[in-house]
């Protein structure tokens, strides 16, 4: 009888100890997606800030997205399921101009995209605000801008699903746009 109730006790302490091991144990937390924008949420996926240069104030704005490498990978997905593939290839340029180069017709700002996704260019960049909410818009900017190396580098895809690919968007060097405003912005 008493072998049972020191076995008994025994089996109770390991499992107190267990229990205040494990409900004592904190994990990391990671946000594997981006946070989605509501309504109620105000649009904090970028940030707008004026810079001044050569005299002139420029706006220069910051996507969150880039960031986040959910928000890139969605952007990837929507990259294929748009069909960009079709007129930009993969990033290297078709019909549609080139992604992965220093040369952006109009823009490599994250507010130049947005608006050509959005709202399209002349001479074939068709217009998608009827086809996708704006923070796809933004998670798609950010992608187009990982093809060139301008997104850090933590956060970008770090290979690519297509056979011949070129080199993953994580391994690209950094390059300064030429195209670019501001010509010594690079990002964070």
């Amino acid at each position: 009888m008493r072998r049972r109730a020191t076995a008994a006790a025994h089996v109770f302490t390991c499992a107190v100890l267990i229990a205040s091991a494990l409900s004592s144990c904190k994990r990391e937390t990671c946000d594997f997606q981006a946070e989605r924008l509501t309504a109620d949420t105000p649009k904090a996926q970028y940030q707008v800030t004026i810079e001044k240069h050569n005299g002139r104030q420029v706006a220069r704005v910051t996507n969150w997205y880039e960031q986040n490498a959910y928000a890139l990978s969605r952007g990837k997905e929507l990259y294929s399921s748009l069909n960009c593939v079709g007129c930009h290839a993969h990033g290297g340029g078709g019909m549609g101009p080139a992604l992965t180069d220093a040369n952006w017709t109009y823009g490599s700002d994250p507010g130049e995209l947005y608006g050509s996704i959005m709202y399209g260019r002349p001479n074939g960049m068709p217009a998608f605000h009827e086809k996708m909410q704006e923070e796809e818009a933004w998670e798609l900017a950010a992608y187009v801008r990982s093809l060139a190396g301008l997104t850090p580098k933590q956060a970008a895809p770090g290979r690519s699903d297509e056979m011949h690919a070129p080199p993953p968007p994580a391994t690209k060097p950094e390059q300064t746009p030429k195209d670019s405003i501001v010509a010594d912005h690079r990002p964070d």
